[in-house]
């Protein structure tokens, strides 16, 4: 494994983390 594959693959966690914590905020303001 390279390390950029390794870098890249964390950073779109990453952001599906920030995009489903944002989901759930939504959703807890109804």
């Amino acid at each position: 494994m390279d390390v950029g594959f390794r870098e890249r693959e964390r950073r779109r966690e990453t952001q599906t983390q920030k995009k489903t914590v944002q989901l759930i905020a939504l959703l807890g303001n109804i």
